[in-house]
């Protein structure tokens, strides 16, 4: 039974990567470009995992504020209250944004790396092989 969880916890994360690398290039390729600024950072706990959060800020073409927080967490110390980031939005909806740099990303294969690790892990116990 462990080992069906395991295959379905490692299968979800890297489907989030996957899902998180498509919406990255989709908004990189479409969105509209602006210069934002890291407005605050929250802490955040997911399961055992701390990240902490930016909140950016930035203008939109109608020079309306938002400030939101990025929808996926980083790292921790990659981005400190005052960093100038870019960032690209839906002209539609502008609360839907990516930051534009590397290190935004580093999340992303973090659990891209940790799924594929736990379904290769468990697919081999699965067949017999153990670690």
């Amino acid at each position: 039974m462990e080992v069906i969880i395991a295959l379905i916890v490692g299968l979800v994360l890297i489907l989030t990567a996957i899902f998180s690398i498509q919406t990255k290039k989709a908004l990189n390729n479409k969105g509209i470009k602006t210069e934002g600024v890291v407005f605050d950072i929250i802490d955040s706990q997911s399961l055992s995992l701390k990240f902490k959060i930016p909140v950016i800020r930035f203008l939109d073409l109608n020079k309306k504020w938002i400030t939101e927080e990025a929808k996926l967490g980083t790292a921790i110390f990659q981005y400190k209250v005052g960093d100038k980031v870019i960032v690209a939005y839906e002209k539609e909806n502008p609360k839907n944004f990516v930051i534009q740099d590397a290190k935004s990303n580093t999340i992303i294969y973090i659990l891209l790396i940790a799924g594929i690790l736990i379904f290769f892990i468990a697919a081999l116990s699965l067949v017999g092989i153990k670690f």
